[in-house]
């Protein structure tokens, strides 16, 4: 609900309780990648990768995906793995989730709306799923469907720096420049959420 910087703590003490446990190491991998924090990315997606042979076959398929992407940049790879966790467990959120923005990443946008949108049905406390989909949709022109997305997270209270950069990319695409304007200048109490801001501001220009 409050974003990627707020859920670190919790898995960083989840290490300290366990220095073996693949998951949270994984979970630090796909938080780093969102920060941008590649290097860190790769290292904790390459640790939760050495200890795969103690998770569970789910965790497995999550673990070895995270590799893909993180690590050797195999997205097709990762896609495929994410399309066998969806059908082997159609009720996980998390493996429609991660395979709608896999595709995405490979350019297969009504694919990727179609898996975020089972993801948001099975759970819709995801933040992130909702952004993602509003991405997505603009990306297909589908703007009164990522309106309806975005109203939602909204009426939730998500406030995570991904979807203000979101909401801002839909002030871009309906040409609303007093709104950008004022969401860059209404940034600065939310460091993470002002450096996002400001390069998408400075990319729009």
């Amino acid at each position: 609900k409050d974003g990627d910087r707020a859920s670190l703590p919790f898995f960083e003490r989840a290490l300290a309780l366990d220095p073996n446990f693949a998951m949270a190491y994984g979970a630090i991998a796909t938080i780093y990648h969102n920060l941008g924090e590649d290097e860190l990315a790769r290292k904790n997606a390459t640790k939760a990768y050495e200890l795969k042979d103690r998770v569970t076959e789910a965790e497995r398929i999550s673990v070895e995906s995270r590799y893909f992407l993180y690590v050797t940049g195999e997205i097709e790879k990762a896609a495929d793995v994410y399309q066998s966790a969806a059908q082997s467990y159609p009720q996980s959120a998390g493996a429609w989730s991660h395979l709608g923005t896999t595709q995405a990443a490979l350019g297969r946008h009504d694919e990727s709306a179609n898996s975020l949108r089972t993801a948001l049905t099975l759970d819709a406390s995801r933040a992130t799923t909702f952004s993602n989909l509003a991405m997505i949709l603009m990306a297909l022109n589908r703007g009164d469907e990522a309106k309806e997305v975005l109203a939602e997270a909204e009426r939730r209270k998500f406030r995570t720096d991904h979807l203000r950069a979101i909401l801002y990319l839909w002030a871009f695409y309906r040409g609303d420049r007093a709104e950008m304007n004022r969401m860059v200048a209404e940034s600065g109490d939310a460091p993470g959420t002002r450096i996002l801001l400001l390069t998408l501001h400075a990319n729009t220009e």
